[in-house]
């Protein structure tokens, strides 16, 4: 009976270390992305609201246009259909991207473009 408390014991400790470990790499990972976005948006960060394109300094990037295009010919829809839409250039993904965001048809679409090559990394719509 001793020796089964003993293992009990143990094993809820292990647990306990395990959540610990689990919880300080979760928050060493959410910090390091943070730290990593706010020192490349301080350098890099571009934002396009409806006045024009604008090109990064790094002449291997798409234009903001460009992968604004890119978005809306993967829709199929026409940049006069969607309204309130932004352009920001960010790192995320560990590298350059696009983070795209528009209205249309009673919804709000999200998409990250990749900046070299313009290949759609990640994209969603929601309900607006």
């Amino acid at each position: 009976m001793k020796n089964k408390n003993i293992i009990i014991i143990v094993l809820i400790v292990i647990v306990v270390l395990l959540s610990f470990m689990c919880l300080f790499l979760y928050l060493k990972n959410e910090y390091n992305d943070e730290f990593n976005d706010d020192r490349y948006e301080n350098n890099n960060h571009i934002e396009n609201n409806q006045n024009g394109s604008t090109t990064p300094e790094n002449k291997n990037y798409i234009s903001s246009d460009s992968a604004l295009q890119i978005a809306l010919d993967s829709l199929k829809i026409n940049k006069t259909d969607i309204h309130d839409y932004g352009v920001e250039l960010e790192n995320k993904y560990g590298t350059a991207v696009y983070e795209i965001d528009f209205k249309y048809d009673y919804y709000e679409y999200e998409f990250y473009i990749d900046a070299t090559t313009g290949d759609i990394l990640h994209s969603f719509k929601e309900w607006d």
